[in-house]
Parts: C-alpha cells; structure tokens; sequence
C-alpha cells in the first residue's frame, strides 16, 4: 500500500511540470483515492467479504502518511510559497 501511494505521489511530481505548485497538486491528486468508489467496487467484486472496508480504511491511512513525508520534503524544498508566487505572476503577465 504504501509503495503504490508512493508511485502514485512520484508519477504526479514528476508529470506536473516546471511549476512547483501544479507538482504538489498533481502528485496528491495521483496518490490520493476515492474510499466510496473503492467500497463499492470491492462490494460488487467481492460480495460478503468482511475485510475490504478494513482494508479501504488502512490504505487511507496509509497513503495519508505517505502525502504527510511527501508534503514536509516539499515544504523543506521550497521554503516558503514566495517562491511560487513569481512563476505565477510571470505565467500570468505572458
């Protein structure tokens, strides 16, 4: 679980482009899933078992823990959103 939450963050990183903050929302929009959709595919697949939704609630928490490392290595990599702003303004003033 955690290794798939980790490609996850990796493949929205590096796909996100040049702009630090698109990379930050692709990256945690890639890892991050939707519980419902993921009980009620495992419901259809799987009907009557007991151990999807604990399962579902672990990979929650889990990839959680994976977006929280993910997110403290890109704020120690940029410091402060000021040096976001500018790439803004300049994408914006073109």
């Amino acid at each position: 679980m955690a290794v798939f939450s980790v490609i996850g963050l990796v493949t929205g990183h590096v796909l996100g482009g040049p702009d630090p903050t698109e990379r930050l929302v692709l990256a945690m929009a890639t890892a991050s899933r939707h519980p419902g959709v993921a009980a009620a595919i495992a419901a259809a697949t799987f009907p009557g078992q007991m151990l999807t939704a604990p399962a579902i609630a672990l990979y929650l928490v889990v990839s959680s823990l994976m977006t929280a490392v993910y997110l403290g290595w890109f704020r120690r990599r940029h410091a402060t959103l000021s040096e976001v702003e500018p790439a803004k303004s300049r994408r914006s003033a073109a």
